[in-house]
């Protein structure tokens, strides 16, 4: 982290002295933003036919982004630092349960760096080129759990926007999870893991949107070869009815086709539509939302049993999108199973006058129900979650935003190995934004 910040303050230095005038913009529209964040969570598992389970665990997460203005009006720079450390970690019988030994950390117990910088080049309004490692919250690779620190990639991209157009490529050849400090290359393992040698099989992805007035359209298609495809359609529409009402439409449709030779024998798609309604009226509005995920036995036995974009990771699955264009996600449940049908009501409020003027508050209740794990032993599995979400940006203090969420989740089995497991996730988020300059 120290290194990356030592280079951008001898880049910038550098460019003062050579050439003021045309590094004016690259300094005074250069940005920093300090966020702070503490997040925590605690799990209980009960299988029903194993001692109960439990784990607690929270972490303290510093981060800094830099952002440059541009130099000869063409090149910038951007950079991020996240330094992570453990507050607390207790565990009880994890060795019982269904993922409870998972961890904010590579051990448990030791916190982790990481940092990424890109280069940006925008030669006119209408093209932007990216190369680097970065953030990237397209909805085919997603942040991850980011609990932590967000997922980050290594990339080139191009986007071209000509209204209402836009188009984007990507072609991304590594990765570095929420937990891990290290980038890896996308691929397979050439043999036995432990040879450490990877065949590169980098993700490409093709995106286009159209955006004209109250209507938009998105599609976007992934491929990884051997291993993935992934395909995403989204359509919007908004409506005001006056100047208190508004509503908002979506509607989407994702695929999932999983392409490894070893599962060319068996059904390997799974598709999954979905939608929500969002009725504001002045600064108060309610979310109704819907999904349903088809069901496939095999599909379950050749990758995961969900709609996550799992990349391959050397060798391991690189589970994607935690709430990234799924309309009933959670906090913390993701509810994109095999099989699940899910509903989602959520109720928000903004309040824009008074003492409290820049709070706001939303509470939400996510069903999801007919979930297949794959196992005969299992019926009736089904989930639910409730929480809510608090977040104040004081109009006195411009940059700093402070956030708290919180969500209970619930996952239930019958029959055999009938099981309950509950999982309460906590984060709280100090965001702080200061300007170079």
């Amino acid at each position: 982290m120290h290194l990356v910040l030592r280079s951008l303050s001898c880049l910038i230095l550098l460019l003062a002295l050579v050439a003021p005038s045309s590094a004016t913009p690259f300094l005074t529209d250069s940005s920093l933003e300090l966020r702070l964040r503490a997040t925590g969570e605690n799990v209980r598992t009960d299988t029903g036919y194993a001692p109960e389970t439990s784990r607690n665990q929270s972490a303290g997460v510093f981060s800094l982004h830099f952002a440059s203005g541009l130099f000869k009006n063409c090149i910038g720079v951007d950079a991020v630092a996240y330094h992570v450390t453990p507050l607390k970690y207790d565990k009880k019988n994890a060795a019982n349960s269904y993922g409870t030994d998972e961890t904010f950390f590579q051990d448990g117990k030791n916190g982790f760096g990481k940092c990424a910088a890109s280069i940006r080049i925008a030669p006119n309004d209408h093209l932007l080129l990216r190369y680097g490692r970065m953030e990237s919250d397209h909805v085919l690779l997603g942040p991850g759990d980011y609990r932590t620190t967000p997922r980050m990639y290594e990339m080139a991209s191009g986007q071209i926007y000509w209204e209402p157009v836009t188009l984007t490529l990507m072609h991304v050849t590594g990765g570095s999870d929420y937990s891990d400090d290290t980038f890896h290359k996308f691929g397979a393992y050439k043999g036995s893991w432990q040879d450490g040698i990877v065949d590169p099989e980098p993700v490409q992805i093709a995106d286009i949107r159209f955006e004209k007035g109250p209507f938009g359209l998105k599609a976007a298609h992934g491929r990884q070869q051997d291993i993935l495809e992934y395909t995403y359609l989204e359509g919007t529409w908004f409506h005001s009815f006056s100047d208190l009402w508004n509503l908002q439409t979506a509607a989407g449709y994702r695929c999932k086709n999983v392409t490894a030779p070893q599962h060319e024998e068996i059904d390997h798609t799974l598709g999954m539509v979905g939608g929500q309604v969002i009725l504001t009226r002045k600064n108060t509005w309610i979310k109704l939302a819907l999904s349903n995920v088809e069901k496939n036995t095999d599909f379950f036995e050749s990758i995961d049993g969900t709609m996550g974009t799992d990349w391959v990771l050397n060798g391991s699955s690189l589970a994607g999108c935690k709430d990234n264009g799924y309309y009933t996600t959670g906090v913390q449940g993701i509810f994109n199973h095999d099989g699940e049908t899910a509903r989602k009501i959520e109720i928000g409020h903004d309040v824009t006058v008074g003492l409290l003027s820049g709070l706001s508050a939303s509470a939400y209740y996510v069903e999801g129900r007919n979930l297949h794990d794959g196992s005969e032993y299992v019926d009736n599995m089904r989930q639910r979650e409730y929480g809510g979400r608090l977040a104040f940006i004081p109009p006195a203090l411009p940059g700093l935003t402070l956030e708290i969420e919180h969500g209970n989740n619930t996952m239930k089995s019958d029959g055999e190995y009938g099981m309950v497991q509950k999982i309460s996730n906590t984060q709280v988020n100090v965001s702080y934004t200061m300007t170079l300059f």
